[in-house]
C-alpha cells in the first residue's frame, strides 16, 4: 500500500512540496476541477515522468502493481466505433481468461507476502536489524579479535603489515587477504617470530674486508712473538 505522496512543481501544484501523509489502505481524494486530482492519479501511475520532488512512498519499500482509472486510461483503452456512434469497446475476455487473472493475482499476492517475509528476516521491521545486523555484529567481534592478536604479538612483529597496523578495519581486511593466500597448513607462531626477527630485526653491520697478507708479514709477527717469549 502507499504510505505517502509528495507533489511539487507540476500542474496546479507550486514549488513547495505538498505531502499526503499518512495514507491508509483506502483513501478518498476530492476537490473542484483543476484542484489536482488527476495529477495525483498520474503520479501514482508513473512518477518517473515528474521531477524528483514528486514521489510515491510504498509501505516498507514494497512497490505493488498500480491500476489507475482516469481520463488517460479511457483515452488509451476505450475505442469508439466509427460505424456505430455511442458504442464503445474495451475488449472482451472469456471466463477462462478471468480465472487465469484471478489465479495469477493470488500467486502475485503470495510472492509479495514472501518478499516481505524475506525482507523482515534480512533487515528487520525498521530496516536496521535482522540478519544484516547480526552480520555487522559478527564482523565487529571478528575485527576486535584480530586486533587482540595483533596487540599480543605487536612487539615481535613490528615490521610486518606496514600501513595496516593503525586501523582495526584495515588490519582485519588485510588478514583475510593473507589467509586466502596462505597454504593449507599455516606456520606456527614460533616460525613467524623467527622469520620476523631475521627480516625486521637489527640490520647486520658490514665489516671492512681483510687486506692481503704476505708471507713476510705473517712470519715477522710469529718471530716477534717467539722473541717475546724468550725474553720473558
Amino acid at each position: 500500500m502507499i504510505e505517502r505522496i509528495d507533489i511539487a512543481g507540476c500542474a496546479s501544484y507550486g514549488g513547495v512540496v505538498e505531502a499526503m501523509d499518512p495514507l491508509s489502505s483506502i483513501n478518498f481524494i476530492y476537490g473542484p476541477n483543476g484542484a489536482g486530482k488527476t495529477t495525483v492519479s498520474r503520479l501514482i501511475d508513473d512518477c518517473s515522468r515528474y521531477s524528483p520532488a514528486c514521489k510515491v512512498t510504498w509501505y516498507r519499500g514494497t512497490q505493488l502493481e498500480t491500476m489507475v482509472y482516469n481520463r488517460d486510461f479511457i483515452i488509451t483503452n476505450f475505442n469508439q466505433s466509427s460505424e456505430l456512434k455511442g458504442i464503445f469497446t474495451l475488449g472482451q475476455h472469456g471466463i477462462e481468461t478471468q480465472n487465469n487473472i484471478k489465479q495469477t493475482n493470488a500467486e502475485l499476492d503470495a510472492i509479495v507476502h514472501k518478499i516481505e517475509q524475506l525482507r523482515q528476516t534480512l533487515q528487520g521491521p525498521d530496516g536496521s536489524g535482522g540478519k544484516r545486523r547480526e552480520l555487522r555484529e559478527i564482523e565487529s567481534r571478528f575485527r576486535d579479535e584480530c586486533w587482540k592478536v595483533k596487540t599480543k604479538h605487536d612487539e615481535k612483529l613490528q615490521g610486518a603489515l606496514t600501513g595496516y597496523r593503525s586501523d582495526k578495519q584495515k588490519f582485519k581486511d588485510r588478514l583475510i587477504v593473507e589467509c586466502n593466500k596462505a597454504s593449507a597448513t599455516p606456520p606456527s607462531v614460533l616460525d613467524l617470530e623467527t622469520k620476523a626477527a631475521s627480516i625486521f630485526g637489527v640490520t647486520p653491520t658490514i665489516e671492512n674486508p681483510l687486506g692481503n697478507l704476505d708471507d713476510k708479514t705473517v712470519l715477522g709477527k710469529k718471530l716477534e712473538k717467539c722473541t717475546f717469549y724468550a725474553a720473558f
